[in-house]
Formats: C-alpha cells, structure tokens, sequence
C-alpha cells in the first residue's frame, strides 16, 4: 500500500512539474512594438469628403 502511494504521488509531482515547465515556457517571447506612423500633416481625402477637420 505504501508503494502505490508515493509512486502515485511521483506520477503526480512529476507530470505537475512537467506541465508547469510547458506553461512558463510558451509566454517568455517578447512581442515587438509596433512602429506609430508618421504624421502627415494633412487630412487623408475621404475625411474631407465628410467635412472632418
């Protein structure tokens, strides 16, 4: 009985580090920002045709 129990709980500790070592894995990319675009100083042609300043 006392061999079942602690090879239950390795199989447990075991696939819980395992899965844990997936998880903390998949979110460490670092995202790259997004470059803002340039101002133009000048209103695009279709907000013109509606009147927006």
């Amino acid at each position: 009985m006392d061999s079942r129990s602690s090879s239950s709980a390795a199989l447990f500790l075991s696939l819980n580090l395992v899965l844990f070592a997936v998880v903390s894995g998949c979110g460490s990319c670092v995202k790259p920002t997004p470059t803002p675009p340039t101002p133009t100083g000048s209103c695009p042609k279709d907000a013109l045709k509606l009147g927006v300043r």
